[in-house]
């Protein structure tokens, strides 16, 4: 049964409701019971990223304006999706709070179902979405009860959602659907991995997607007498430095990346013998920037990259393309010298770039894993604070692939709110102006994104 908001006192959630016109919510099911596990334990990597949310946003026109067809195109989601949720249960599901400090949370598998929400915004669409600028009311988050304007969400031992769908429509006639879901859930390859499954099968009834969702092959063993410890309380070093990083508020702003601009670094790079790539070329041309305005400032004269690293493919074998999980790590490049970065070839950059990836062996995935303490996370959050770049890339997703029946998105939008993210986060997008082209999205301090925007060599691939 769908609920329409209708408060009759003043609520801390009212400015989201009357944001829209209408708002209705429902927790939609699936389609059919089926036998499957009740909880699904998280592996290490998983818990690198609890208690957050990533809210993204496709944008498609309809090719009919009438309610009817309206109507008919939402009803065929819900459908869809609650097919989809019987064989990708941890989706129904949500996240938990444990007292085991080998895993504080966990995923219960107890079919509750999505939170799936059906907005109305009386106005035109490109005037809400638009410039990059992060949308919070159409990620549906705050209608299931969550915030997106915080660091950290609230986990009970009830549990919070894992997957969150609003589906907006507006004025023009274009509809924005909103997918939000716990980290925990998946990374974002295994976001599209579920995205998919749910596209194809409203498109074609069906999907044949099997996902893997056992996590217990990326878990460490614990010995039989290692006894749960409690975490060990933070120094009060660590404590300031925690609250640095929890407290510290950043902006975003997004550069469009030209093919034909990048295609000539690259050229360049190749014609030098260097065996790198687009993202390689890219990725040194951005941390080339950034480490100079850094030394400029005085913030550090040595910098620090990272870049993420999908393991799918590399531990092929042990994890499916289709394994719903966290499955990233990070690869360093560390303590750099700012001026062997600025004052040497691009190439330099790149090639040490390409280097630390290519040192990411599944060897190095095991280590990584078997090597984690997440016994206080917080640990987590503070060490991983020093880079002063790091660079995701979902370029190779599929997101402009993404069809629901009505054809392929318009737009894709990255709905994270700036002060969610840490310093110096980087996420590289592929770009509505064509293939090949990219849009990247930065998140520093104000200071420091008006520098690198008003620095022509950043600028210069736009």
């Amino acid at each position: 049964m769908g609920t329409e908001h209708n408060p009759t006192e003043r609520t801390p959630i009212d400015d989201y409701f009357s944001y829209f016109q209408r708002v209705k919510t429902q927790m939609l099911k699936p389609e059919s019971k089926c036998d499957h596990p009740t909880t699904l334990v998280p592996s290490h990597l998983d818990h690198l990223h609890m208690d957050r949310y990533v809210p993204i946003l496709f944008i498609y026109k309809l090719n009919d304006s009438s309610d009817a067809f309206y109507n008919q195109f939402v009803n065929g989601l819900k459908d869809s999706l609650a097919k989809v949720l019987v064989s990708f249960y941890p989706v129904a599901g949500a996240v938990t709070k444990t007292s085991d400090p080998h895993h504080p949370r966990m995923i219960v598998c107890d079919d509750r179902g999505v939170p799936f929400t059906e907005a109305y915004k009386d106005e035109p669409l490109d005037q809400i979405v638009k410039n990059h600028e992060p949308v919070g009311p159409l990620s549906g988050l705050e209608a299931a009860g969550l915030f997106i304007n915080k660091q950290c969400q609230e986990i009970t031992e009830s549990g919070v959602p894992c997957f969150v769908i609003q589906v907006t429509r507006f004025k023009c006639g274009g509809v924005s659907i909103g997918v939000s879901w716990n980290h925990m859930l998946a990374d974002m390859a295994g976001a599209m991995v579920i995205l998919r499954a749910w596209a194809d099968t409203a498109r074609k009834g069906e999907t044949t997607i099997v996902p893997q969702l056992d996590r217990t092959i990326l878990s460490p063993e614990h010995s039989a007498e290692s006894e749960p410890t409690a975490p060990p309380p933070l120094t009060p070093e660590e404590k300031a430095k925690l609250e640095k990083v929890l407290n510290t508020r950043f902006d975003r702003k997004v550069l469009h990346i030209r093919k034909e601009k990048i295609d000539e670094v690259k050229q360049a790079a190749l014609q030098d013998g260097f065996a790198v790539s687009t993202m390689d070329c890219l990725c040194a041309h951005l941390w080339r920037c950034v480490s100079r305005h850094i030394a400029e400032s005085g913030e550090s004269d040595v910098t620090i990259f990272s870049t993420a690293v999908e393991g799918r493919a590399k531990m092929g074998g042990t994890l499916t393309p289709h394994y719903i999980g966290n499955v990233v790590v990070p690869a360093f490049v560390r303590n750099v010298p700012a001026s062997e970065i600025v004052n040497k070839p691009l190439v330099y950059a790149a090639s040490m770039i390409r280097r630390s990836i290519g040192e990411v062996t599944p060897e190095a995935y095991w280590k990584i894993i078997n090597e984690m303490d997440i016994a206080n996370p917080w640990k987590t959050a503070i060490n991983r604070s020093d880079y002063q770049m790091a660079a995701i890339s979902w370029r190779n997703f599929g997101i402009y692939d993404l069809d629901f029946g009505q054809g392929k998105p318009v737009k894709f939008h990255l709905n994270l709110l700036p002060q969610t993210c840490r310093k110096g986060m980087c996420i590289i997008l592929p770009s509505s102006l064509g293939p090949g082209s990219f849009d990247v999205y930065l998140y520093s301090s104000p200071f420091f994104i008006e520098r690198l925007w008003a620095d022509p060599e950043f600028t210069s691939l736009s």
